[in-house]
């Protein structure tokens, strides 16, 4: 136990190598914030990728980062006593409160009203299933006090008819119950576009000279004008270097090479080439012919030019363009271009001028805001009921969090943590010890340190979702463990997932796999090795029947048997064989020899030959095993664990259960399917029988 200087009496257990606080008094939660941080389990937590309620969570994280930090978990403690009589009840499971064990008078009048909305007056108390029938509720009446009104909240037909359209151009907002609706920023918004547009279209009214022709005629005279600009411009620059240096005639009107390379294909007159030529042929002073004498590719624009632009703005059609009829073009529709480029950019536009005139002519946008402001006038009695809210999710969640922040107290004795996901079936094992990962590359970094056994999985559901999980493996061993390895999760919900293993963090998972390490390592080399020679045995034997075979095809002779003649031996490959068994040899009679001399020393000395084989494995595997710490792997996921969480071997066999028979059960050794091969095992026993009779005889004889 430890006290602290308010003279409040702590309790402790101990788990995981660390001492951890009992919450078990309303006096432990109101000197919470007394606790000094050093003995805290955690500092901070994240929001995601935990198994917690999103709205308690977002309750408590006030500053809304996405992370719980102590701070705002004694806020939350000191706010929860605060607001009722009797604290006790928050160590108690259950999602009800008596409305006399509400303190505040205000809340208390919430939560009745609450009551009476869902049909329960006269109850003496409250509960999450009445809440949410009191709010569904509140949400759904025409004013629910979050400043958003639907169109179905106006009372005429009109109103709810602007509000529409005010949704359908620059947008609305859900409110409270779902329905989309406008707020008093999103009115102003469309009123002030609808007014620059309106006001934009009366500057054009008030100055002639933006339509000259009027708003049909100018717009058309204008885009018939855009359609030849480039090409008029060009044709007027190309007269202008004529006049400069007659010699520069040659240069700007096309060569006859160039007419020979559009010739040199079809012609048409819709030909990209020909519609790269110019306009017309320049000479000095020489007006832009109108009907004759044009490039046949631009015979439609200019006619639409003349028709729609020369005749209307010069008031007569005349035989050629010249430049200052084309400048004084120009300078008459320069003030629609003008105006053109000052169009305010708004979405209301699509509701046509006359609609927006209407609407801004009336009084709908006062009318509008009076809506709102009723509905804001009910803001109150919404922040009451997410008081109510509020009160009732930290009775509900509160102590699930402390017991897993403040202490492991959920995860050390038996329970869920709100870390955990579910439980991943993989090879005969029940792995309980599973995290939520978004990006396992990442993790692994940091989680490797926690000397748990990894396995990165990817899951799937036959709907298309899919999520990432870590899954630690801390009792068994690793044998069938590997990448590409199928196995099933269920989650906490009962879902079930298909889970296939992406990445392995090793790391060692029982002392009993450890002493068998040594062991394996060697039977895994003694395969490799007869398998490379082998291999080798296979290409060489390949190779020699070639070298026979090509003679004989290329002869035009069949390949024959009768002439490879009997197999020789390679000589290396006896002496080698024969070198190695050697050594084989004189290493046996060596160690026979050592055990011979140890008289009836001979068991402790075969103990000790095991223990140098696989103790230096053991060892290994009991420090790593020994410092396994849950804390970086919750780290990885963004926790900040405050010091060390083991997971011991105890613990480790429960979060990891291996497949064991059920108790009384009984079990039919034949196997009718077993494959008959030669009897090893008689072999093997013969060889140690005679082994061992070969010692004791050495031991009687020299003793």
């Amino acid at each position: 136990m430890a006290d602290t200087s308010n003279g409040h009496r702590w309790r402790f257990f101990r788990s995981g190598g660390v001492d951890q606080v009992l919450l078990t008094t309303g006096d432990d939660l109101r000197n919470l914030r007394q606790l000094d941080p050093k003995l805290w389990v955690a500092l901070a937590c994240p929001t995601n990728n935990i198994r917690f309620d999103k709205k308690t969570l977002s309750y408590i994280d006030t500053d809304q980062d996405g992370r719980i930090r102590i701070p705002e978990v004694v806020a939350a403690v000191e706010w929860i006593c605060a607001q009722l009589k009797d604290v006790e009840v928050l160590l108690t499971p259950g999602d009800s409160i008596s409305l006399a064990n509400i303190k505040d008078e205000v809340v208390l009048a919430a939560a009745a009203k609450l009551l009476e909305s869902c049909g329960k007056s006269g109850a003496d108390a409250i509960s999450i299933s009445d809440l949410d029938q009191g709010i569904k509720a509140f949400n759904a009446s025409r004013f629910n006090g979050d400043g958003i009104v639907p169109p179905d909240a106006a009372d005429q037909e009109e109103v709810a008819r602007v509000i529409k359209e005010i949704i359908a151009t620059v947008g609305g907002l859900p409110d409270r119950s779902g329905k989309i609706g406008v707020d008093k920023s999103t009115v102003e918004t469309f009123f002030e576009q609808a007014q620059a547009l309106c006001n934009w279209y009366a500057a054009a009214h008030e100055d002639e000279s933006i339509l000259p022709l009027g708003m049909e005629r100018t717009a058309a005279a204008a885009t018939a004008m855009d359609a030849v600009r480039a090409k008029i411009d060009d044709y007027f620059t190309r007269c202008q270097l004529t006049e400069y240096d007659l010699a520069a005639a040659r240069a700007v009107n096309p060569t006859e090479q160039v007419y020979q390379s559009v010739a040199s294909g079809q012609i048409s007159s819709s030909s990209s080439q020909v519609a790269e030529l110019p306009l017309a042929r320049a000479e000095p002073g020489r007006p832009l012919p109108l009907d004759k004498e044009l490039n046949p590719a631009w015979e439609g624009p200019m006619a639409r030019f003349v028709a729609a632009t020369v005749k209307p703005l010069l008031g007569y059609e005349p035989n050629g363009l010249t430049q200052e009829d084309w400048v004084i073009l120009k300078k008459r529709l320069a003030p629609y271009y003008q105006w053109q480029a000052a169009r305010p950019q708004t979405k209301v536009e699509a509701l046509g001028l006359a609609r927006l005139q209407a609407i801004l002519a009336s009084d709908l946008k006062s009318r509008i805001l009076d809506l709102i402001s009723r509905d804001l006038d009910l803001a109150d009695e919404a922040a009451k009921i997410s008081t109510v809210e509020k009160v009732l999710l930290f009775r509900r969640d509160l102590l699930k969090l402390l017991n897993n922040f403040v202490s492991f107290a959920d995860f050390y004795r038996g329970g869920w943590s709100i870390f955990q996901v579910g439980t991943l079936y993989m090879d005969s094992k029940a792995c309980r010890l599973c995290l939520e990962v978004t990006d396992p590359a990442r993790h692994g970094l940091l989680a490797g340190f926690s000397g748990a056994y990894l396995a990165y999985c990817n899951c799937t559901r036959p709907n298309g979702q899919s999520k990432g999980i870590v899954a630690a493996f801390t009792a068994g061993s690793s044998d069938n463990l590997m990448v590409g390895r199928n196995g099933v999760f269920y989650d906490l919900d009962g879902q079930e997932w298909d889970a296939t293993i992406t990445k392995i963090v090793s790391n060692p998972i029982s002392l009993v796999e450890a002493i068998w390490s040594p062991y394996k390592k060697v039977i895994r080399w003694i395969e490799q090795q007869a398998a490379r020679w082998a291999e080798t045995s296979e290409s060489a034997s390949t190779q020699k029947l070639l070298e026979v075979a090509k003679p004989a095809v290329a002869a035009g002779k069949g390949p024959q048997v009768t002439s490879l003649g009997p197999r020789k031996i390679d000589v290396g490959t006896v002496a080698a064989l024969g070198v190695g068994v050697g050594a084989i040899g004189s290493f046996l009679a060596a160690l026979i020899g050592r055990f011979v001399m140890l008289g009836p020393w001979v068991p402790v000395g075969i103990l000790g030959l095991i223990l140098a084989i696989s103790g230096p494995s053991v060892f290994l595997a009991y420090l790593k095993i020994r410092r396994r710490n849950l804390g970086p792997l919750l780290d990885a996921s963004g926790w900040a664990v405050n010091g060390w969480a083991r997971i011991n071997v105890l613990l480790g066999r429960y979060l990891t259960q291996v497949a064991r028979l059920p108790e009384q059960a009984s079990r039919q050794l034949v196997d009718p399917f077993v494959q008959r091969t030669w009897p090893w095992w008689v072999l093997g026993f013969s060889i140690a029988a005679i082994v061992l009779a070969a010692v004791v005889f050495l031991v009687i004889k020299y003793r």
